[in-house]
C-alpha cells in the first residue's frame, strides 16, 4: 500500500512539473517596474496592438506587441510622441497600427500623429497648467504642402475624451487636422478647450481634402464649451460631419470656403448672443440634413454662399432668427422654426434665386432678395404659394 502512495505522489509530482514547463513554454509572467504583470508572447499574437500606453505613480509606460516595455518616462507627450515615430516606419495601407491609451494622460506638449493607417484609442488627455498647446496635431509638414496634397492619410481616433483645462490654459486647440485624407473621429468627447474643439484646415487657401466622402465626424463626436468654436473648418471638402457640438462661446461649427460636405447632428446652445450653431461663410454645394440646432443668436447663418441645400431639420429659439441666407441659389426644404424671437424663422436677404419649399416658421419669415420662391410655407399666420 505504502508503495502505491508513492507511486501516486511521483506521478502527481510529474504531472505537476510537466504543467509548470507548460505554463513558462507558452509564456513568462514578468514582474516589471510597473506593479501590474502582463504575459510576454513569444512573437505577436493575431490582433495585438502595436503599443499599449499607460501611466502609474508619475511614470508612463509604453509596451511594444512582444510584451516589452520599450519606452518609459515621465513626460506623457515625449513617450507619446516616441512611440508614434516609431510606429509610423511600420505602419501601411496593408499593415495598419493601433496605440492603446489607458487611464489619464497630462499633457505639457503636441501630440504629433505622423504615423498613417493608424488607430489612437481610448485615454483621457488633459492639457497641463499653463502648456497653453494645441493637444493633437496631424498634417502638413513644416515646409508646406503643395496644394491638393494629403498630409496624413488614414488615421482614426477613437474612444478618447480631451479635456482642454481652459480655466488653466489661455491658448490651445484639442485637436488640428491640416490636409488630412480619408480618416475618421468616433465616439470622441472634446470640451473645455481654450480655442477650438476641432480646428480642421487645408492649406494656402486650397482644399486639401477630395475624392468623395473623406473624412467621417460620427455622431459620437462630442464637443462642448470651447471659449471658441466647437469646429472650426477652413477651405474643406469632402467631409461629412455628423457630430453633438452645444455650449461653444463663438460658433458651434464655423465653416469659411468649404464644399461638397454633409453636415448632420445637433449643434446649440452657442453662448454669445451674436454666435451662430452653424456659420457657412462662401462655402457651395453643401448638404445640411436634418440638423438640430436650438438656442444662440443665430440657428444657419449663411452668407455669400452658393448652391447649398438645407434639408428637414429644427431651428428654433434664437435670439436673432433660426435661418438668415444671404446667398444664391440655395435651396430650404421641409425646414420648421420656432420661438426665434427677434427676427423671425427665416431671413432671405441680399440674394437671389433662393427657394424655400414645404416649410414651417411660426415666427414668420422675411424675404428680399432677387428672384427668389416660397412655396408651400407656413408663416405662422398664413400659407405662402
Amino acid at each position: 500500500m505504502k508503495k502505491l502512495n508513492d507511486i501516486k505522489i511521483g506521478v502527481s509530482r510529474v504531472l505537476i512539473l510537466c504543467l509548470i514547463v507548460a505554463v513558462f513554454t507558452a509564456g513568462i509572467v514578468v514582474a516589471t517596474s510597473p506593479t501590474q504583470p502582463f504575459t510576454i508572447n513569444r512573437g505577436i499574437y493575431p490582433g495585438a496592438v502595436s503599443f499599449t500606453i499607460w501611466e502609474e505613480d508619475g511614470t508612463y509606460f509604453a509596451k511594444n506587441p512582444y510584451g516589452v516595455i520599450a519606452y518609459s518616462g515621465t513626460d506623457a507627450a515625449t513617450i507619446i510622441n516616441t512611440v508614434i515615430a516609431s510606429v509610423s516606419l511600420e505602419a501601411d495601407i496593408s499593415n495598419s497600427q493601433t496605440i492603446k491609451f489607458i487611464g489619464t494622460f497630462v499633457v505639457s506638449d503636441t501630440i504629433l500623429l505622423v504615423s498613417n493607417y493608424t488607430i489612437y484609442d481610448g485615454g483621457y488627455f488633459v492639457m497641463a497648467t499653463g502648456a497653453n498647446c494645441d493637444m493633437f496635431y496631424a498634417g502638413a509638414n513644416t515646409s508646406g504642402l503643395a496644394d491638393y496634397t494629403p498630409g496624413q492619410i488614414g488615421i482614426t481616433m477613437q474612444n478618447m475624451v480631451i479635456n482642454g483645462n481652459k480655466a488653466e490654459n489661455t491658448a490651445g486647440n484639442g485637436i488640428v487636422w491640416e490636409c488630412i485624407h480619408k480618416s475618421t473621429m468616433r465616439n470622441m468627447y472634446i470640451y473645455d478647450l481654450p480655442y477650438d474643439g476641432l480646428l480642421l484646415t487645408g492649406s494656402a487657401g486650397q482644399y486639401c481634402v477630395h475624392g468623395g466622402t473623406d473624412n467621417l465626424y460620427d455622431y459620437d463626436v462630442r464637443i462642448y464649451a470651447c471659449n471658441r468654436n466647437g469646429i472650426e473648418a477652413l477651405y474643406q471638402g469632402m467631409s461629412n460631419f455628423n457630430c453633438w457640438v452645444a455650449a461653444n462661446s463663438w460658433n458651434g461649427l464655423s465653416m469659411y470656403e468649404c464644399d461638397e460636405n454633409y453636415v448632420r447632428g445637433s449643434y446649440r446652445d452657442t453662448v454669445s448672443v451674436d454666435g451662430k450653431d452653424i456659420l457657412l461663410n462662401s462655402c457651395n454645394l453643401n448638404q445640411i440634413i436634418g440638423v438640430i440646432a436650438n438656442s444662440g443668436g443665430y440657428g444657419l447663418y449663411l452668407t455669400a454662399s452658393t448652391e447649398n441645400s438645407i434639408v428637414g431639420g429644427h431651428y428654433s429659439e434664437h435670439d436673432h432668427c433660426g435661418l438668415y441666407i444671404n446667398g444664391h441659389g440655395n435651396m430650404i426644404v421641409n425646414v420648421f422654426g420656432s420661438s426665434d424671437v427677434a427676427e423671425g424663422g427665416l431671413v432671405e436677404t441680399g440674394g437671389t434665386n433662393n427657394t424655400v419649399l414645404g416649410c414651417q416658421f411660426l415666427d414668420n419669415f422675411y424675404m428680399d432678395g432677387t428672384n427668389y420662391h416660397a412655396v408651400a410655407c407656413w408663416n405662422g399666420t398664413n400659407w405662402i404659394n
